[in-house]
């Protein structure tokens, strides 16, 4: 009898065991399906100038350097993501692919951490409460949660990692900073319970003082950590304040001697960011707090209903406390239930205090001028919504309750992926952007300067003079871009006026000279060009847009080895640059190199399948060397990404004639000429095509035009004077 209870005794302790197990190992497998596309996403937004050009990630020996990042980054006050940032280029270089393992793996982590704290916190309440929910009075060990505790926290940790809130702070790279300060600020709490239900000070404790530590040199909302540890103390263990103090004493002096890196590195860095945050910017923190008030009701509008995420919602900010009044009033009434729940020692009660304590840093009186708004502050707070909804469902629906979050977190999961696939087409993440912020000036830019690099420069002038207008203060870089983009346009007065202003607002920025070199050597003025780049490589020097630029005036000098030579240098620090692979096509080609040409254009392509100009020359590469078939299909998708790019479309027109395809010839020539009616070479080309296909009359009348235009064209005239004196029944 004793040893077949012995036996069953075992068993059981084996499946309680096994159920975690298996808890992790979903939650796990889940994340690795829901974050599968993020590897395509590309560098964006802050990712340029903390991963791109930061010099201080290129050596991961010297240390002193990785852990001092530039004042004017994301990575600034913020040596551990720098350092992490550093291991990755060690690793990968700049291959995008290699820093979405790294922040996916740390979202791993948090979220199994998640799962280990609320699997105690959940099983302890219930002991406390002498009752699993309905099912009658608990029993077992009191160092392990219950069945019953393992399924709720599996679906909150499920719900909470899969949620596509969570996707800024996983897929947008530099935002890792973000979810690396949880993944410490969730290792605090989990080895602080460890340590309170087993006593060990140097194991677990030690844990929680080095992960708090760590955490605060990786963003600065961990701050509140120490505040945290202590409710769980006061709520779960000690009884009351006092009694956690004297308990664990030494554990709060270590927790608070982990605040001493952030002091350190905010007196490195600056405590105003840079400019970018703090009490010295021009954001005063009244004016801050009142735009905080609509963020968070925002953020929580999107935790229930996430159908309006936006990557970046810009610099708006509230100045009228009418206007926010409703916000403010919620956001008061949840302090106050807040306030009560802790009074009463429920999780409700606590999850408000999480939130708060969290959010805080970002979102009260400190102001953060360079984004007033912003998704990823949600990753931590986020659990404390999704604990609520635990709870409620919980008191209401019993044990059966989790069900409602399992059926939930799929679907989230699903969303998610979609908005990963955002990430990895910048046009279409910044296009989305503008959509849901037409008002956003720097939204606007950003799709102008991904508009202008795909060849589709009529729409980037339209977006970079909108982000202009957009900014009360007039911003060198912007004017800078819409100069570039006047210029492809060939409108190089207007051009010149804006790089000169760019210039004007600030004579450091390395994108003014950059701009007024390419003026220059539009107009013939290349050494000037050279003195203007050299300037900008001495402001920036591992600014690939300067060297991009410096190659294009190279290849207008007349020196294409040169040129290339630095679009050679882009591919050693970007080897998936697809600009640099377009020029060094282009240089081919120049030089009769057509397989050559195919190749390197046929890589831009690949790397960037929104490239209308690359599709455009890589059609031509094709036709010269023989592959007309192919060209076609380039030609063809290069008008459906940049419908505007006529000279794609008549050279696309001019192959479909010549490949005996007449009545689509015609119907793409009729589009082009619609856009560009003087083109004396293509009137002459549509008339063929006209002529080909028995429409006489129609025939011409555009031999006719092209010797409007050009009387002494001998083709126009040769061809005209072919024609039959009457169109006949075909016509």
């Amino acid at each position: 009898m004793n040893s077949a209870s012995s036996k069953w005794g075992a068993g059981k302790v084996e499946r309680r065991r096994a159920g975690p197990f298996w808890a992790r190992l979903i939650l796990t497998l889940a994340l690795l399906v829901t974050y599968a596309n993020s590897f395509r996403g590309v560098f964006v937004l802050d990712d340029y100038l903390a991963i791109q050009q930061n010099s201080t990630i290129a050596d991961l020996s010297d240390l002193g350097q990785v852990l001092s990042p530039p004042r004017v980054s994301a990575v600034t006050a913020r040596p551990f993501v720098n350092l992490t940032l550093a291991v990755d280029y060690a690793l990968w270089g700049l291959d995008v692919r290699g820093y979405h393992v790294t922040n996916l793996l740390i979202h791993v982590g948090a979220a199994l951490l998640v799962f280990g704290i609320v699997r105690r916190v959940w099983g302890r309440r219930e002991r406390q409460n002498g009752t699993d929910a309905r099912s009658g009075p608990t029993t077992g060990n009191a160092n392990r949660s219950s069945s019953q505790a393992t399924l709720w926290a599996a679906v909150i940790a499920a719900v909470w990692a899969l949620h596509p809130l969570q996707t800024e702070s996983v897929t947008f790279i530099v935002m890792r900073s973000e979810s690396l300060a949880g993944l410490f600020y969730l290792l605090t709490i989990y080895a602080f319970i460890r340590y309170a239900e087993e006593g060990r000070l140097w194991g677990w404790a030690g844990v929680a003082v080095a992960s708090s530590s760590l955490g605060m040199m990786s963003k600065e909302y961990v701050v509140s950590i120490p505040l945290l540890v202590l409710a769980f103390d006061w709520m779960l263990y000690a009884g009351s304040l006092r009694s956690a103090l004297r308990t664990r004493r030494w554990l709060y002096l270590g927790l608070a001697l982990s605040w001493l890196p952030l002091v350190a590195v905010l007196v490195q860095s600056g405590a105003d960011r840079a400019g970018t945050g703090g009490f010295g910017t021009v954001l005063t923190p009244w004016h801050y707090l009142l735009t905080s008030c609509r963020a968070l009701v925002i953020y929580l509008r999107l935790a229930f209903w996430p159908d309006a995420l936006c990557f970046d919602y810009g610099r708006a900010v509230i100045r009228d406390v009418w206007s926010v009044a409703p916000q403010a009033l919620l956001l008061l009434g949840l302090a106050g239930a807040t306030a009560v729940g802790l009074w009463r020692r429920s999780l409700l009660g606590f999850a408000g205090l999480w939130f708060f304590a969290i959010i805080a840093p970002s979102s009260s009186i400190v102001p953060l001028a360079s984004q007033t708004a912003a998704e990823h502050r949600m990753y931590l707070p986020l659990l404390a919504v999704v604990v609520v909804v635990a709870v409620v469902a919980h008191r209401y629906l019993g044990n059966r309750g989790w069900i409602v979050l399992m059926v939930t977190a799929p679907v989230l999961g699903v969303m998610t992926f979609n908005r990963n696939a955002l990430y990895a087409d910048p046009i279409a993440l910044w296009q989305d952007t503008v959509d849901k912020q037409p008002n956003n000036a720097r939204a606007r830019n950003n799709l102008g300067v991904e508009l202008l690099g795909v060849g589709r420069v009529i729409e980037a002038v339209a977006h970079l003079e909108a982000a202009n207008e957009a900014m009360r203060e007039r911003e060198s870089s912007f004017m800078s871009n819409l100069a570039l983009a006047l210029l492809e346009l060939g409108r190089l007065e207007e051009a010149q006026a804006r790089a000169q202003r760019s210039y004007e607002l600030d004579p450091k920025c390395s994108d003014a000279y950059t701009a007024l070199a390419a003026v220059a050597a539009r107009r013939g003025q290349l050494e000037e060009a050279r003195d203007w780049m050299d300037k900008a490589t001495a402001l920036a020097p591992g600014n690939k847009e300067t060297l991009l630029q410096r190659g294009r005036i190279l290849w207008r000098m007349g020196k294409p080895e040169e040129a290339a030579r630095e679009y050679r240098h882009v591919l050693e620090m970007d080897k998936d640059n697809s600009m640099a692979e377009f020029w060094l096509g282009r240089i081919a080609f120049d030089a009769g190199k057509w397989s050559e040409a195919v190749a390197r254009y046929g890589r831009a392509v690949r790397l960037n399948p929104s490239f209308a100009e690359a599709h455009n020359n890589l059609a031509g590469a094709l036709a010269n060397a023989g592959d007309n078939a192919r060209a076609i299909e380039h030609y063809a998708k290069a008008v459906e990404l940049s419908p505007k790019l006529t000279s794609a479309r008549f050279a696309y027109a001019t192959m479909l004639a010549q490949a005996g395809r007449l009545l689509e010839a015609e119907a793409q020539y009729e589009i082009a000429l619609g856009q560009e009616p003087a083109n004396v070479e293509n009137l002459i080309n549509s008339g063929m095509a006209l002529q080909l296909l028995g429409r006489i009359e129609k025939a011409r009348a555009r031999y006719g035009e092209a010797l409007r235009l050009e009387p002494g064209n001998t083709v126009a005239q040769a061809r005209l004077a072919a024609l039959p004196a009457a169109a006949g029944k075909r016509e």
